[in-house]
């Protein structure tokens, strides 16, 4: 069965991370992705295994012609099912319907929205695709919970919802236990990570403790003009700065916890799940499904605005590594939860049923 994925780019998202884990893993599909711009991050990965399309598509007065290729492109390839990765895909779904016939499936990524952070064009794009989800879609596929039920107040179509969240499939346990105890801050430079309230937490840390700092991301180098102004020397020696890395993993052997503070948007994190996944505790805020992840392996701020008390968290984390037993018990119960409930063969098999339903 020949299945055309549409989605913007194969950047560094994570809608991007599970559409390439789904078309690198997914046996007893043919299938193409259809990207609209050119960001080819996870392109190497996936190329192997199935054909990718680079366009250069524009809203503006190049948007006919772009919108024609993928016509052209669809009817070339013949698939017997479109899948719409995330809202401008979407709406270019409902588009695509009038010209050809077949089996369309929805995929929403996101969560709550930030109207001071959220383009206007988008939310109209939202509000659009909330009178089509009812007609247009075979089915709507969320990534959490908390997403499915945030569009359903926007009356997206409740018949048509199902829940699959995202899978992992490596599970490590890292035995290795450095003199230091090493935090990772994962995430774009966005307001959305809400990088602010991080900063002044660990300001606000006992300056004499053995803690080092990693924070990685697109554009995550720009952060140390803005923010190292006001922290205390010493700290600001204790804290690295790294662009994006497509080898994320080989980082996770020297990290003993993992902090996001997201202030909105969030649906599923996959660093929180793909860091548990390699031993390593978070602290996080109650956005999307992260809750609902972590469960009782972690701590959840109860205001992702408040640097005091994700500075408190932080060194409940840290004497709490410093007692080896209990941290290595705590180690263990992260893999675990992962590994039975967010584990990729879990979502593979949800995906393949969803697909090959013919109700």
């Amino acid at each position: 069965m020949k299945v055309c994925h549409l989605i913007t780019s194969l950047g560094s998202g994570g809608a991007e991370r599970n559409l390439s884990e789904l078309v690198n893993n997914q046996s007893g599909f043919d299938n193409v992705i259809v990207c609209l711009k050119k960001n080819s991050f996870y392109s190497d990965y996936v190329r192997k295994n199935c054909k990718i399309y680079f366009l250069n598509f524009q809203y503006n007065i190049g948007f006919f012609s772009e919108f024609i290729k993928v016509i052209k492109i669809i009817k070339k390839e013949k698939p017997k099912i479109i899948m719409a990765w995330m809202y401008h895909c979407i709406f270019l779904s409902i588009l695509i319907s009038i010209f050809i016939k077949c089996n369309i499936f929805w995929n929403i990524r996101h969560s709550n929205f930030h109207i001071k952070y959220t383009k206007y064009k988008t939310i109209l794009i939202i509000l659009v695709c909330s009178i089509f989800s009812h007609f247009i879609p075979k089915k709507i596929i969320y990534n959490s919970y908390s997403s499915k039920k945030i569009h359903q107040k926007f009356f997206y179509s409740k018949k048509k919802s199902i829940v699959i969240n995202n899978g992992f499939k490596k599970f490590k346990l890292n035995k290795k236990r450095s003199k230091n105890f090493t935090i990772s801050f994962i995430g774009r430079n966005n307001s959305q990570k809400n990088h602010k309230v991080f900063f002044k937490a660990i300001n606000l840390l006992p300056i004499d403790l053995n803690i080092r700092f990693i924070l990685i991301g697109k554009d995550i180098p720009k952060l140390k003009k803005g923010y190292t102004k006001f922290l205390n020397t010493k700290l600001i020696k204790n804290i690295k700065f790294y662009n994006e890395k497509k080898n994320i993993f080989k980082f996770y052997q020297f990290f003993d916890l993992n902090i996001l503070p997201s202030s909105y948007g969030e649906s599923f994190s996959n660093v929180v799940a793909e860091t548990m996944s390699y031993g390593i505790p978070n602290i996080i805020s109650d956005i999307g499904d992260n809750k609902k992840i972590i469960k009782n392996t972690g701590l959840v701020l109860s205001n992702h605005n408040s640097s005091t008390e994700l500075s408190k968290k932080i060194l409940f984390m840290y004497n709490l590594w410093r007692r080896k037993k209990k941290w290595e018990k705590l180690k263990k119960e992260c893999v675990e939860r992962i590994r039975k409930h967010y584990n990729l063969k879990i979502t593979l098999k949800k995906y393949a049923e969803l697909l090959k339903d013919k109700n």
